[in-house]
């Protein structure tokens, strides 16, 4: 079970805020401290600008006053802040969190650095699992399309004339805006094309470009000193502290709006001023609306992903995913040791990943070793047979000499170069492309994944093949077998370049219709290696496994019969 147990800090007063700056340290620590305290398998503490989460996966009980207690939270009184979400509701929850759709500051993206960093120290702490990485990923992958694409900082033009609903008796017409953010650059200049005098704050004198024409500018710093000569005030900064405080020096007489989430201003100035938030004003927020929107439909495709993945991984425990549960445990089991080694944070950082990579590197040998890793013949076996391709030549097995006349038994083979389970090189169809004996051997041998052939391919991250289960597996050595199947679209053939495969390959004869070779020929030109009648791969669909081909290696090899294997 996914939960995540959270507080929003920004809701409660400036000065009471202080209390939620952590050190990297605090957050490894409390990661180990609340895995240990839940038996859980994963923990994340994210601490951000406005809120501080923890994420768990399979924990037991609930973290909300564990997530305290490990962070010296009050947990009576920041109670009334808590929040929590579980599973799917969970899942929604960060992608959205991660756009910034929730922060206070709507449409920030700081949020996704933050979140980076929190995947980053629960991975140095021994606490991550592939389930919360991968969201995390898949999240912070969302967020960064959504800002990509959208311009989330629009400001409400609806809210100027909301403001002046309120000032329109305000005599003189004179305002000060405190802040420079979008919202601050339309209200000034909206107020001075209406003929109003208007002064807005900047923080950097030199960047005088954000202030609207017509529009004085003043230092920041400035702001408490000059108060007293504008009527009305409106605090629009992108800050989390009060740019206003208890102490600013204001009068009954003066109008304050505070339109900043959170708050801008301190509210025990509403005893001395007129205080009016962004929440009492009437106005429509259709730029907010249509960008939540927008971001919707962004989310919903990289969750579909992101779900795909998990119903992928769910189907089998990879040698991978094995290896790396035993590398975070490692690093789990060794926090108090390595801490007591009384070294910087960035030397225990550095041998923390050292040390994980020796222990996944060690386990998955060991895996192998002990035969734990199931590894699978792809390959059809060669046989007398009839030529599967026009013009090709058949399959001969000759017995040449045999034990009782000759000593020993030999078999004399004649065959063409694409006979049986085959790869294909660019020489096959360009007479300067390179021939199969040119390439390395690391080409043959890489992570793959079995997708079926048809509609929209979604290929997994650090995928270097894909296999395709056309359904044409159990056709073999039937006349069936040679016309009727499957063929790759133009779409998918972009996907495949697009994602960088490196070899595709087929359990039936081609990806092409056998009098025609259009696919052939835009594969092998992008150099990517076409793998021919493998084996049925049907029961693999959906698998991560690795991928070795073996084809017969000889000079200017346009293509060659090779020996399959896959292993997860």
């Amino acid at each position: 079970m996914l939960n995540v147990y959270g507080i929003a800090f920004f809701q409660a007063e400036g000065q009471k805020r202080g209390i939620f700056h952590f050190e990297e340290r605090q957050l490894v620590d409390a990661m180990v401290r609340l895995k240990r305290e839940s038996r859980a398998d994963g923990v994340v503490v994210l601490a951000t600008c406005d809120r501080l989460e923890v994420w768990s996966e399979g924990a037991k009980g609930d973290l909300y006053e564990p997530m305290c207690r490990a962070l010296g939270i009050p947990v009576l009184a920041w109670k009334r802040y808590a929040y929590a979400h579980t599973d799917a509701d969970a899942v929604d929850y960060l992608f959205s969190l991660a756009c910034g759709l929730f922060s206070p500051l709507f449409g920030e993206d700081t949020i996704i650095s933050q979140i980076e960093g929190a995947s980053r120290l629960s991975r140095q702490a021994g606490c991550a699992t592939p389930v919360m990485q991968r969201l995390l990923q898949s999240a912070v992958s969302a967020a960064k399309k959504v800002h990509d694409r959208l311009n989330l900082e629009i400001p409400e033009e609806t809210l100027p004339p909301a403001i002046e609903r309120h000032v329109q008796d305000v005599c003189p017409k004179k305002m000060l805006v405190v802040g420079s953010s979008a919202t601050a650059r339309m209200v000034a200049s909206y107020f001075h094309g209406h003929g109003w005098q208007v002064a807005m704050t900047l923080r950097d004198q030199r960047k005088t470009e954000l202030v609207p024409p017509g529009v004085q500018a003043v230092g920041y710093d400035e702001r408490c000193g000059i108060l007293g000569h504008y009527p009305v005030i409106v605090s629009a900064t992108k800050g989390l502290g009060y740019a206003l405080d208890g102490d600013a020096p204001v009068t009954r007489d003066q109008m304050v709006f505070d339109l900043a989430s959170p708050r801008d201003v301190d509210p025990a100035l509403a005893s001395r001023c007129r205080l009016v938030g962004d929440d009492a004003l009437v106005y429509e927020r259709r730029n907010r609306q249509k960008a939540v929107a927008e971001s919707r439909g962004l989310i919903e495709a990289k969750k579909a992903e992101y779900y795909a993945w998990k119903r992928r991984e769910a189907d089998h425990d990879t040698l991978k995913a094995l290896a790396e549960r035993a590398a975070q445990d490692l690093l789990y089991r060794m926090h108090g040791p390595l801490g007591s080694l009384g070294l910087d944070e960035g030397r225990i950082a550095s041998f923390r990943g050292q040390l994980a990579d020796l222990a996944f590197k060690s386990f998955v040998h060991g895996l192998y070793r002990q035969g734990l890793g199931q590894v699978v013949d792809l390959t059809r076996k060669l046989e007398n047979a009839p030529a599967l391709y026009p013009c090709d030549p058949a399959v001969r097995l000759i017995p040449y000499l045999a034990v009782g006349k000759d000593g020993c038994n030999l078999t004399k083979l004649e065959m063409g170069s694409h006979a049986g389970t085959h790869l294909d090189a660019p020489r096959h169809l360009f007479p300067d492309g390179m021939s199969l004996d040119q390439y390395p051997p690391q080409r043959f041998q890489g992570e793959a994944v079995v997708l079926r052939l048809d509609g929209h391919l979604e290929i997994p991250d650090r995928v270097a093949m894909v296999l395709f289960a056309t359904g044409w597996g159990p056709k073999w050595g039937t006349a069936a077998y040679r016309s009727g199947y499957p063929t790759l679209t133009g779409e998918q053939m972009e996907i495949l370049v697009e994602k960088g495969i490196q070899m595709v390959g087929f359990d039936c004869p081609s990806p092409d219709v056998l009098d025609e070779l259009p696919n052939h020929k835009f594969l092998l030109r992008n150099d990517i290696l076409i793998l021919e009648n493998v084996a049925d791969v049907t029961g693999l669909v959906g698998k991560r496994l690795k991928l070795t081909v073996s084809p017969l290696l000889f000079s200017q090899s346009d293509g060659a019969p090779a020996r399959v294997f896959a292993c997860f």
